[in-house]
């Protein structure tokens, strides 16, 4: 087993002590749902502000946050390229009692100027929020979601040499009906590295960002709570 697959498994094993360091929102309310956040953007790092407030600055690529609590039903989520003026708004909605997984993808490279909401013309960005609500597991199977942050590949996941998942540049896919103990391949086209995805019960879904790192695919996955807080 190569370091890359050991460093999968480490991670994976390591799902349910990240629970106890997930990062909250303060306020005077409880949580009414819940979010992860996975980020895929590259090579610049982010900063995520939530209703114009900066809660996670600096994250780099592959970071994780694994439980913040929303406890308002429409937020506009700000990403910032860290130590510029550099930035792109996403509202986000939520639905109480859910459990969502936020992935950002992309980079800042300049898109055409367009006209924002107070009908100016402001500079966009190659930089993406995908928010998804999670899914419980179908009975002793999952399903793994694959997010593809590249900017001109697809990535293919395969397994036993047959492909059970494809995801377009900035797009989602996803397999079903998969054993919680599983290898996979992934592939971009010019390199291929092996995923061993290992879960201790009760199995979850699991959503898993592919981004770049130093020119070459890179990844990080997590496990999708279900629960609110």
């Amino acid at each position: 087993m190569n370091s890359f697959i050991k460093n999968t498994f480490s991670i994976l094993g390591l799902f349910a002590a990240t629970w106890a360091f997930a990062q909250s929102p303060v306020g005077t309310n409880p949580p009414n749902a819940s979010l992860q956040i996975l980020n895929g953007a590259h090579p610049h790092p982010v900063s995520l502000s939530f209703d114009g407030k900066e809660l996670y600055p600096g994250l780099q690529a592959g970071a994780r946050i694994s439980n913040f609590g929303v406890t308002n039903r429409g937020m506009l989520l700000k990403i910032q390229k860290t130590g510029t003026q550099d930035a792109k708004e996403f509202p986000l909605n939520f639905v109480f009692g859910k459990a969502y997984t936020l992935c950002i993808l992309g980079d800042f490279s300049p898109l055409p100027v367009k006209e924002g909401r107070d009908g100016k013309k402001k500079p966009d960005f190659r930089i993406e929020a995908l928010l998804m609500e999670n899914e419980k597991p179908a009975g002793s199977t999952v399903k793994v979601r694959a997010i593809n942050g590249l900017t001109n590949r697809a990535i293919e996941l395969k397994r036993e040499g047959s492909v059970v998942c494809r995801a377009e540049p900035g797009q989602a896919g996803s397999s079903g009906s998969l054993p919680p103990d599983l290898y996979l391949q992934a592939s971009d086209g010019k390199t291929t590295e092996s995923l061993y995805l290992a879960q201790s019960p009760p199995a979850a879904n699991i959503t898993i960002v592919f981004y770049e790192r130093e020119g070459r695919m890179a990844f990080k996955a997590m496990t999708e709570r279900t629960e609110s807080p």
